[in-house]
């Protein structure tokens, strides 16, 4: 796997637990603007460790870095901030991120067991 800034940090969720919040949005009387977001991030270098360790590989062997795939300016770190859509609706993501990672490299696995 080629990656550019590793080490940028992201908060990453699972589109599930967005859907989830996005139906009560759209049902409301009123209109808030909100934020749907973990509030965590972490690191690609981070979910690739992780991934690779879910199958057995070690990341530092199989993830390369490339110079050509940084962004000229990058923000090293984009957390989100849910409070209010956990005010206004209640709402908290439920899926963890080393959960996440792992349904994400076991749905790679089995698309590559069907030859997709």
């Amino acid at each position: 796997m080629v990656l550019g800034h590793a080490d940028a940090r992201r908060d990453w969720g699972f589109t599930g637990d967005y859907v989830k919040a996005m139906c009560p949005v759209v049902q409301a009387d009123t209109h808030e603007d909100l934020v749907i977001a973990t509030g965590a991030t972490r690191s690609m270098r981070g979910s690739c460790d992780e991934a690779s360790t879910c199958v057995g590989l070690n990341s530092r062997r199989c993830v390369k870095p490339d110079r050509e795939l940084l962004r000229p300016v990058d923000i090293t770190e984009t957390p989100g901030d849910a409070s209010r859509a956990r005010e206004f609706l209640g709402w908290a993501p439920r899926v963890a991120l080393p959960e996440l990672v792992r349904m994400m490299v076991d749905a790679e696995v089995e698309r590559m067991a069907h030859g997709d």
